[in-house]
């Protein structure tokens, strides 16, 4: 038992729809319909963590989440009487430097997306999970199997009864629309619009060239991938969850 258990569950919880974020953000909600949860969080809290932060860390992706998070520290520094522009910089007699700093984070963006398409990403592939269905055809060329019921009925509403010169035919085709597959997809968009939007973002110290050079390997990366993968066609509707 860990707290990561504790991380664990209350994501499923959100992820399955099993609960709204609302009632996961209610601790006596959460008390009386998950005492399980609330032991797990009375064990390993840390120092004044309150449950209500707890759930949004783990849910933080939310766009809501994000603009709270960001209205929240800047309200903490107004509060205490700093400027916002310098609140993450740190001086010392060797220099200035951007906490935390910039630089390795990128990096450490960059080895997350190398371990995701050279270790996640094939294999992932390598199980794809798929359905299959009848893809179903009129057409003079035999492909499949044909379904002799509506080739005569066709033929019959065009006149050609006798001697078919079309077929109905039912081919089977793997159907990738899957909530793993999709995710999959969202994640790579999600990979390529944080690099792309960092490359142009405007920084009050502009990205170095290095910091570039990461960055535009990231997103032409993603862009590789999803040009190339066999799970293209649901770019466009991944594009729109994303969105």
């Amino acid at each position: 038992m860990s707290k990561q258990l504790l991380l664990n569950e209350i994501e499923r919880l959100y992820i399955e729809g099993i609960e709204p974020k609302e009632n996961l953000r209610d601790e006596l909600y959460v008390k009386k319909n998950y005492p399980h949860l609330d032991s797990l969080f009375a064990q390993y809290r840390s120092e004044n963590e309150k449950w209500e932060q707890l759930v949004r860390e783990v849910l933080f992706y939310d766009k809501q989440d994000i603009t709270y998070m960001y209205n929240r520290t800047m309200l903490l520094v107004r509060r205490f009487g700093q400027a916002t522009t310098d609140y993450f910089r740190s001086s010392s007699p060797t220099g200035t430097y951007i906490l935390p700093d910039r630089l390795s984070d990128l990096n450490r963006m960059f080895e997350l997306y190398h371990e995701f398409f050279s270790d996640i990403y094939p294999g992932i592939i390598n199980e794809l999970n798929f359905g299959i269905y009848a893809h179903e055809r009129i057409s003079n060329e035999i492909s499949g199997v044909i379904n002799w019921n509506k080739t005569i009925l066709y033929s019959l509403e065009r006149g050609t009864a006798r001697v078919p010169i079309e077929f109905a035919t039912s081919v089977p085709k793997p159907d990738f629309e899957t909530p793993e597959n999709q995710l999959l997809i969202i994640s790579i968009l999600r990979m390529r619009y944080d690099a792309t939007f960092l490359l142009t973002y405007p920084f009050s110290e502009e990205l170095s060239l290095q910091e570039k050079e990461i960055l535009t390997r990231i997103s032409t990366g993603c862009s590789k991938i999803l040009k190339n993968t066999i799970l293209h066609e649901l770019i466009p509707k991944s594009s729109n969850i994303f969105c």
